[in-house]
């Protein structure tokens, strides 16, 4: 469900902040259930794993979930440019996990796509 999904990637963030902190590697190997192989595999061929159109734009069409998703997957990529441009951040594990999360984000606003298709169909 979106919920366990988004409680997935809190858990991810808390980790990301502990590792950060505490200056250890970080070494979660999955988020929201997908491997680092899989998740860059349903997040590049969407079509394959949900059915739908890769990089939907927000509409008011599509509710305000979508929206939101969006909006927090707008938030980590802006994180993690903000890391990789930096001159000061050199956790190169942080800023992958960053971009694992924003594809992470899209892939659960593929399946809220998928769902909002699915109601239409019914």
């Amino acid at each position: 469900s979106i919920v366990e999904d988004l409680e997935d990637v809190l858990t991810s963030i808390r980790e990301m902040m502990r590792c950060d902190v505490l200056e250890e590697p970080f070494t979660r190997e999955t988020i929201i259930g997908l491997t680092h192989a899989e998740l860059r595999e349903h997040s590049h061929y969407p079509m394959k794993y949900y059915k739908v159109k890769q990089m939907v734009l927000p509409s008011y069409k599509l509710g305000k979930t979508y929206a939101l998703l969006n909006q927090m997957r707008t938030a980590v990529r802006e994180t993690e440019v903000a890391a990789a441009t930096g001159k000061s951040y050199d956790r190169g594990d942080i800023i992958e996990e960053l971009n694992r999360m924003s594809s992470a984000m899209h892939i659960l606003m593929c399946k809220q796509l998928a769902k909002l298709q699915n109601q239409e169909t019914k």
